[in-house]
């Protein structure tokens, strides 16, 4: 086998026809994966966020969901809330939508397309406002955050609470000030990703195609790619050790993404009119359950252990873990 910096030949990605599978040890390490085939993650952050999101949810309320996905947070609530709007930029997630509604027989949801910065509703027209998922830091609404908590202050009503959920960046930059990985695309193609963080919460994440036929892309499809417990594919975690060569990779695009820290998110909401603002971390029971891997041993219980974790987070407004939740008021 070849070393992979000394490859020819007339193939596209720089390497000889009769030598497709070169080491590339020189380039770049595979770091171990947070994930397996049963890793119930998502779904006890997700328990331990529907703890939270309960005590804010008004009988017969309305509810303005901004960047719903597929709906699933409207539709547990549906048996509580009087109607609720979901809006997203993304018409597969919205079909989705609409279509677990209709088989849920949840008559009170309704879905529509809508950017962030312009949720079509009228001032003073929810109860409650939803921020979920890292919404506020998607790449399309980088210097936007402002625009979109001031819009969602507009549309609640006076005593209306807004509620934001996303990633503690204290938490994720004290882990990984840099990020590099690959990514597998839904029509089977990959990525190179480099991201660089700042302490501020900006992310520069600098993306590139794999391009095939290239030692690079054969390698990445002989891989076993771990999977969330949802059946996501995830991402393959990597050290580089030297540039991997041009001619393995496509042009680049940058991407930036804002992240929030506990005090930085109270401020913006402050700065756009909440009041009462709560802000707590939660997380850390999944996070302490799996260093010690018994997350899996674990999973039947974390319905309990999701609330008691809300509960203790509610009431000492705890800042340590992975994921923010804040609560503001309009006054």
């Amino acid at each position: 086998m070849h070393a992979a910096s000394g490859l020819g030949g007339s193939a596209p990605g720089g390497y000889s026809a009769h030598d497709r599978r070169p080491s590339l040890d020189k380039y770049f390490s595979v770091l171990p994966s947070t994930f397996d085939r049963t890793s119930p993650d998502f779904d006890w952050y997700e328990e331990t966020r529907r703890e939270l999101l309960r005590p804010l949810v008004a009988e017969g309320g309305s509810v303005l969901d901004i960047g719903c996905r597929d709906g699933c947070t409207l539709l547990q609530l549906a048996s509580t809330v009087g109607s609720s709007l979901g809006v997203d930029i993304d018409d597969a997630a919205l079909a989705s939508a609409t279509e677990l509604a209709r088989a849920a027989g949840a008559r009170n949801l309704t879905f529509c397309r809508a950017d962030a910065t312009e949720p079509p509703a009228s001032d003073n027209s929810f109860d409650l406002v939803l921020l979920l998922g890292d919404v506020l830091s998607y790449s399309n609404l980088f210097d936007s955050t402002a625009t979109v908590m001031r819009e969602a202050h507009r549309v609640l009503r006076p005593g209306g609470r807004i509620a934001i959920d996303g990633t503690n960046w204290e938490w994720e930059y004290c882990d990984s000030p840099t990020w590099a990985f690959f990514r597998q695309e839904p029509d089977e193609s990959f990525t190179l990703g480099q991201a660089l963080r700042s302490g501020s919460g900006v992310e520069t994440l600098e993306q590139r195609p794999v391009l095939r036929p290239s030692p690079l892309h054969d390698w990445l499809r002989r891989q076993t790619w771990p999977r969330s417990s949802a059946g996501c594919a995830t991402s393959l975690d990597i050290r580089l050790t030297s540039d991997i060569p041009e001619s393995w990779l496509g042009p680049r695009w940058i991407e930036r993404c804002r992240y929030y820290t506990p005090s930085s998110l109270q401020k913006e909401l402050a700065a756009q009119g909440f009041a009462d603002i709560k802000v707590l971390c939660y997380g850390m029971t999944y996070d302490v359950a799996s260093g010690a891997r018994l997350a899996d041993r674990l999973k039947e219980y974390m319905p309990e252990l999701a609330r008691s974790e809300a509960q203790v987070a509610q009431r000492h407004e705890s800042r340590s873990g992975p994921w923010l939740f804040s609560v503001g008021t309009k006054e």
